[in-house]
């Protein structure tokens, strides 16, 4: 499950995922993690779409294009 705020960064790294691993099962949505209310709304689409999600780890950080200002938004 790959969280991005733009779905084609989070789609790439699935890329690469399955070319390690081809039989990953790997889902891609576009979130903006620093709305709260976003989160929720796509964390109901994920338990809909996915199930139960055991482990989470978070990696967000910045916008991947180098503007660290929305950093603090998100930590």
């Amino acid at each position: 499950m790959l969280w991005d705020l733009v779905e084609d960064a989070a789609r790439r790294v699935a890329d690469e995922v399955l070319q390690q691993t081809p039989t990953a099962k790997v889902w891609t949505y576009a979130v903006d993690v620093s709305k709260a209310e976003v989160v929720a709304e796509k964390a109901q689409q994920v338990l809909r779409e996915v199930g139960f999600v055991a482990i989470l780890i978070n990696n967000a950080v910045g916008d991947g294009n180098g503007d660290w200002s929305r950093e603090p938004l998100v930590n």
